[in-house]
């Protein structure tokens, strides 16, 4: 059971983890959920050194896993090269999603809403996980690298 974070959102769950929009991560990662990252194209440079250390923590500890950055690089180029009208400016997030085949995103960016809703860029249903509301999404994600 994965998510996919976005780096908008990244800092404020890893500083915050008592925020009532943060909490039911937190509970659903001490669990069973996972969250998928990966260093490879603009998280390199979107990332933090503390989140990225932060990540790394938590893939020590099983509550995370690294996908290849070359693979996530190269899934992005494609995304950019291609010919889906993808509104976003997150071609390494949704390159992550479709790498994992994680049907979960943690994000309030409206573009990234309609490009991973878009089965055509994301060829599965995916969800979208914004606040406290959507915490019954934490217990029916999916990916492929679990």
């Amino acid at each position: 059971m994965c998510i996919v974070i976005d780096t908008n959102r990244l800092p404020e769950f890893l500083k915050n983890p008592e925020h009532e929009d943060m909490q039911p991560l937190h509970r659903w990662l001490a669990r069973v959920g996972r969250i998928v990252y990966s260093m490879g194209d603009k998280f390199s440079t979107e990332l933090s050194e503390n989140a990225k250390q932060k990540l790394e923590e938590f893939s020590r500890s099983g509550q995370a896993i690294a996908i290849a950055d070359e693979e996530v690089v190269n899934e992005a180029r494609k995304l950019r090269e291609g010919d889906l009208s993808i509104k976003s400016k997150d071609h390494h997030v949704l390159a992550l999603a479709r790498l994992s085949n994680t049907r979960l995103l943690f994000t309030q960016d409206k573009k990234l809403h309609q490009d991973f809703k878009n089965r055509e860029i994301i060829p599965f249903q995916g969800s979208i996980y914004q606040n406290k509301s959507h915490g019954h999404l934490l217990t029916r994600t999916i990916c492929l690298v679990d």
